[in-house]
């Protein structure tokens, strides 16, 4: 992987999934990070434009859907978010 003295390094929703499908960290990454509350339509848009590199480029989404850090709980007796629960992968 290239270190961008100019930047911080990729988050752990992307470096770790990625470093440990390619641990010889051979493919290009773009981290992209959007807000939870993004309006629907410009989250359409960035999926458009997306949708152009999928042929032959790997696209993963990560993060805040099932793990908002802005609703963490402090405690580990806290239940889980209904959301959270009914995530699935498929």
């Amino acid at each position: 992987m290239i270190k961008d003295e100019q930047h911080e390094g990729y988050d752990h929703g992307v470096w770790a999934p990625i470093s440990l499908m390619y641990p010889d960290a051979d493919i290009p990454v773009i981290q992209i990070s959007l807000p939870i509350y993004y309006d629907i339509k410009k989250l359409i848009k960035i999926g458009e434009i997306l949708q152009s590199f999928r042929d032959d480029t790997l696209i993963i989404g990560s993060g805040t859907l099932t793990h908002n850090l802005a609703k963490s709980k402090s405690s580990t007796d806290s239940p889980v978010d209904k959301y959270a629960k009914e995530f699935s992968f498929v």
